[in-house]
């Protein structure tokens, strides 16, 4: 997933970008509702049907999924499988309308400040699966096998997941999503043990994502 808009009557009330679809130029209510037209069009001609997906020439998709009021949209790569990006945005939906709804539906105006908040929800439940699942972060070697990436900046961190502290201020720092825990142990010059249980807590906490380096 490279981008993921949620549109009420045409205005973004949550945005995410992961790898923007967007040029960060143009102004996020413009796509916004470019989206919400473009999928109020096609419902309202006769045997189109509703809009599901989009394809572009640079081999983007945009996905739709309208729900009530709401319209969840999600940017991928347009090799990405239809089936796959329908059932994230079927749980996306779910999650957000579970917390939200009462206040979303009642509200005539768009705040996005109210749903702030989603982003960490999202990150924590949808995002940081890498080595979320089962025990795989117990069952994988610390010896330089993994390499961690930031989720979020580091102001993000910081301040939304109070992830503050002597740790914290060394070793984030170093995370580039390029070195492994091995190497940012000796340049912080750490227990490699250390680390690898500082960022088993950041990845379940959804700041972090881990994979294995080559080779590993």
């Amino acid at each position: 997933m490279k981008s993921l808009y949620i549109i009420k009557n045409g205005l973004p009330v949550f945005k995410r970008e992961f790898s923007s679809c967007v040029d960060e130029s143009v102004n996020e209510t413009l796509v916004s509702g470019f989206l919400s037209a473009l999928s109020s069009f096609m419902d309202d001609i006769k045997n189109f049907g509703s809009m599901k997906e989009l394809k572009t020439s640079s081999d983007l998709k945009f996905s739709f999924k309208k729900v009530s009021q709401l319209l969840f949209v999600t940017c991928t790569d347009a090799s990405c499988s239809q089936e796959y990006v329908e059932a994230v945005l079927e749980r996306i939906s779910t999650k957000f309308l579970e917390i939200f709804s009462k206040h979303i539906f009642k509200s005539t105006i768009v705040n996005q400040k109210h749903y702030k908040s989603f982003n960490a929800v999202l990150t924590r439940d949808f995002l940081s699966q890498d080595l979320r699942k089962g025990d795989i972060l117990e069952k994988i070697s610390t010896r330089g096998a993994l390499i961690p990436r930031l989720l979020h900046p580091m102001s993000t961190i910081t301040n939304d997941f109070y992830v503050k502290g002597d740790m914290p201020d060394a070793i984030l720092p170093l995370i580039d999503g390029t070195t492994t825990i091995h190497k940012i142990a000796r340049m912080a010059g750490m227990q490699e043990n250390k680390i690898h249980s500082f960022l088993k807590y950041l990845v379940k906490e959804g700041v972090v994502a881990l994979k294995r380096a080559c080779g590993s």
